[in-house]
């Protein structure tokens, strides 16, 4: 579990509201059978270099699952300011762009952009 900052807070709070959060210390803990749904909050938009070891595990098993799958801001693995979308890197139906839309071009893997308006609603951009 994150212990700091955005993360550990935003984790707590998703606890304290029915969010069950399982923690996993090995690719092969993952079993997402049961799941229709993945939304994947890995890595933020300031990711560096590739995921590697469990990130990358858990990454797989995402993408190898079929379920719907909805990113944070970007998907796991990429990195939004290159223009390439590596080999583990989720690939999501759904891109929810919380504080504001990155500047993406990896359509591919981002799948539908939903964008917070100002009113407090989401809309549908691609």
């Amino acid at each position: 579990m994150p212990n700091q900052g955005d993360a550990a807070f935003h984790c707590e709070y998703a606890r304290k509201n029915g969010v069950i959060i399982e923690h996993v210390q090995a690719p092969e803990d993952v079993d997402l059978s049961q799941h229709e749904i993945v939304i994947d909050a890995i890595f933020g938009t300031g990711l560096k270099g590739e995921a590697k070891g469990l990130a990358a595990g858990i990454i797989n098993a995402i993408n190898n699952h079929n379920a719907t799958v909805f990113a944070i801001d970007i998907p796991s693995g990429i990195n939004g300011n290159l223009a390439q979308v590596p080999a583990t890197a989720v690939r999501a139906n759904f891109t929810i762009a919380i504080q504001k839309p990155e500047n993406c071009p990896h359509y591919a893997a981002i799948g539908r952009l939903l964008r917070r308006c100002n009113g407090g609603g989401y809309r549908h951009k691609r």
